[in-house]
């Protein structure tokens, strides 16, 4: 039986990535050439990405739904110059117009709208809440085929193609600067662990093992897939 989706495996999931330091800042260079001055994360989760986002000297705005992940932001960046924690939701069409006033000129999103229902509309209050010029960059877990008890676990309901990940991003009015397949390597064991083993979470010595592969990975990556196959969909969009 699929486990269903609960806080608990997902901050536990979240506490594991921020462990794989290498991993992490490899998914972070994902984002990293793209971010302005004053950047917003949708969806911080405990303040992976974007302390490594003000680490770099950035103004940062992360934006929270779950009680449990603001609580945690908020002890973690309390009196911080540069970092506000924002509790509220992405579809909420009140607290986009409050973000819209703070001068964010970049908005990154990492493993998140796969969560939402209303994806198209949390892709709209992107473009709203940026000026012209200004930029998002989401990223994503890639092909439905993928989609199984890991993701259930997970709350994910649905994942993406690039194709329908600039679809998205250009109905809701973003010009396309790039969008691409990222983590190749990741698939076969998300597809054994999930869609044959059935399980609901992730091993933590896999994850551990996984992480310190990260450089080959990166090789692999660089030199032999260029972005047209990953267990994760990025696209970087432009408001016009």
């Amino acid at each position: 039986m699929k486990k269903p989706y609960s806080d608990e495996t997902e901050q536990t999931g979240l506490e594991n990535l921020e462990e794989m330091s290498r991993f992490t800042h490899w998914m972070y260079e994902q984002v990293q050439p793209w971010l302005g001055d004053h950047v917003m994360e949708a969806g911080a989760g405990i303040g992976t990405y974007s302390a490594l986002a003000w680490e770099e000297g950035k103004n940062v705005t992360a934006v929270e739904l779950s009680d449990n992940y603001y609580d945690i932001l908020k002890k973690r960046f309390d009196g911080e110059e540069r970092f506000e924690s924002v509790h509220g939701s992405i579809t909420d069409p009140k607290l986009i117009e409050e973000l819209s006033q703070k001068g964010i000129d970049t908005i990154f999103s990492m493993n998140v709208l796969e969560h939402i229902e209303e994806d198209e509309l949390a892709m709209k209050h992107f473009y709203d809440i940026l000026p012209s010029g200004g930029r998002t960059i989401v990223l994503v877990p890639a092909h439905m085929f993928l989609h199984n008890s890991l993701d259930v676990a997970l709350g994910h309901v649905r994942r993406y193609t690039t194709k329908e990940l600039k679809k998205k991003a250009e109905d809701a009015g973003f010009r396309v600067k790039k969008v691409y397949y990222w983590n190749s390597l990741a698939i076969a064991g998300w597809y054994v662990n999930g869609n044959l083993m059935k399980k609901d979470e992730v091993n933590q010595g896999s994850a551990r093992l996984y992480d310190k592969l990260v450089p080959l990975l990166r090789l692999i990556e660089k030199y032999f897939l260029h972005g047209v196959l990953g267990i994760s969909a990025i696209v970087v969009a432009e408001k016009k």
